[in-house]
């Protein structure tokens, strides 16, 4: 933590106060429909994983928005990464936002009882139509 406290990026950042605003909504939970919950938060702090950030896309669409309306930030990530186009990876990072919004709604979708029940029973009928003849 202290390493990446010396960071002149991140030094950099907090000296922005619209960034450190958009820090802080998306640290406690944001607000309107960027909403992550704060321990939802601190989980992904612990435990930086693919899945614990596809978990919460409301807080990665956030994160991509407050990237994209900050100059200073997109001024860092050309510091950070020369060759590589800004644009190119907003894009990106949108379209990994967007995945993680349909892999969550998909996820909601399939843990639903009744979806769960009609499922089996496709499958149910499916095998008993090829295989009852």
């Amino acid at each position: 933590m202290e390493e990446m406290m010396n960071n002149p990026m991140v030094k950099e950042m907090m000296n922005n106060p619209d960034m450190m605003k958009q820090a802080m909504d998306m640290m406690n939970g944001g607000q309107g429909a960027a909403g992550g919950q704060p321990p939802d938060m601190q989980n992904l702090m612990k435990n930086p994983s693919m899945s614990n950030l596809m978990s919460n896309p409301a807080m990665l669409s956030q994160a991509v928005g407050m990237l994209k309306s900050n100059p200073a930030m997109m001024e860092m990530m050309q510091k950070q990464m020369p060759g590589v186009d800004q644009a190119t990876m907003v894009k990106g990072l949108e379209w990994l936002a967007s995945l993680a919004g349909y892999y969550a709604k998909t996820r909601n979708f399939l843990n639903n009882k009744f979806v769960q029940l009609c499922l089996i029973l496709v499958v149910i009928s499916i095998v008993f139509y090829f295989f009852g003849r």
